[in-house]
């Protein structure tokens, strides 16, 4: 199943780090909101990922 998974979620991964850069290159507010909103989920999806990679 990761299989399927792994290339959409490195899609919405370098999407999300473009976001961010967009927001940090303007100065906007809410980027280290997005930051901390965002950086959880993301360290969650990678580390299941490499649990099922090893099995």
């Amino acid at each position: 199943m990761h299989d399927h998974l792994a290339p959409e979620l490195m899609a919405a991964t370098f999407l999300l780090e473009a976001v961010r850069d967009q927001l940090g290159s303007e100065n906007h507010p809410c980027k280290e909101m997005v930051e901390r909103r965002l950086e959880d989920p993301i360290k969650k999806l990678t580390k299941a990922l490499k649990q099922t990679e090893k099995v």
